[in-house]
Order: C-alpha cells, then sequence, then structure tokens
C-alpha cells in the first residue's frame, strides 16, 4: 500500500465507523511500516498497516497525525518507534531499525538498551528476547 492508498482505507474506517454505535471519536496509534512510510519516509509502500487500538503498556507521548469525524489517528515518537522494532526482534525490521537509530543517533548497544528500558520492563525485553537482537545489530 502507498500512501494515496493509507489514506483511503483510514477514511473507509472513519465512514464505516459513522454507524456504530461506539464511543467517538475511536482513537488509535498507527505504528511499523505506515511510520516509516509516512515519516522516515525510507521506502515506497507497506505492505500492511500496523494498528495499536489499546496503548498498554503505553507508547509514551503520542501525536495527532490524522483526524477524522469518527476516527482520531496518532503516531508514537520515533524513540518508541525503535523500541517497538528493536523488540519485535523480526530479520526484516533490520533497515527500519538503522534508519531510526540514525535519526536518533543511537550507535552503541548501550544507547539502544537505554532506550528500551523507558519503554519496556526486564520480563517483557527477556520474553522479545532483546539481547539477541542487540547482539545481532551491534
Amino acid at each position: 500500500m502507498d500512501t494515496s492508498e493509507i489514506d483511503t482505507y483510514l477514511q473507509a474506517l472513519d465512514e464505516e465507523l459513522a454507524d456504530r454505535t461506539i464511543r467517538k471519536p475511536v482513537r488509535l496509534a498507527v505504528v511499523g511500516g505506515v511510520y516509516m512510510l509516512f515519516f522516515l519516509k525510507n521506502r515506497a509502500a507497506t505492505k500492511d498497516v500496523d494498528v495499536v487500538a489499546a496503548f498498554i503498556p503505553p507508547l509514551g507521548p503520542l501525536t495527532l497525525w490524522r483526524e477524522y469525524s469518527h476516527l482520531h489517528v496518532y503516531v508514537p515518537q520515533a524513540d518508541c518507534m525503535l523500541a517497538l522494532k528493536l523488540l519485535s526482534g523480526r530479520p526484516r525490521d533490520a533497515e527500519d531499525i538503522t534508519a531510526l537509530c540514525q535519526q536518533l543517533n543511537i550507535s552503541t548497544r548501550e544507547q539502544a538498551q537505554a532506550l528500551v528500558d523507558r519503554y519496556a520492563d526486564r520480563h517483557w525485553q527477556q520474553e522479545c528476547m532483546l539481547e539477541a537482537t542487540l547482539d545481532a545489530l551491534f
């Protein structure tokens, strides 16, 4: 999906929410490829739209990115996005991690660990095998 397709889908979601008997506006945070596409501009498209509907654990400060009648779409700060990418432990995120590290001036394992520590407790880090990800990257 490119940027125009994503905008079209978000608009369609907003329209679908109009008839739903739920509290509005619905608040979502987009992460992953959408974030990388729109904010780091390190790709022309993304395969999917990763959405966080409940911010637990907290994503930290969020910025309202798109506002529709029934839908508010937020994005996390770049440091949170990097923490999420590092915790994902997926080889396919290596390019995004590199781009985010460059943007945030993260060049050492210690800096990356300190950043993740702000968002995830040690138990979560262990579950996500953060050590292995950091070993591969630094």
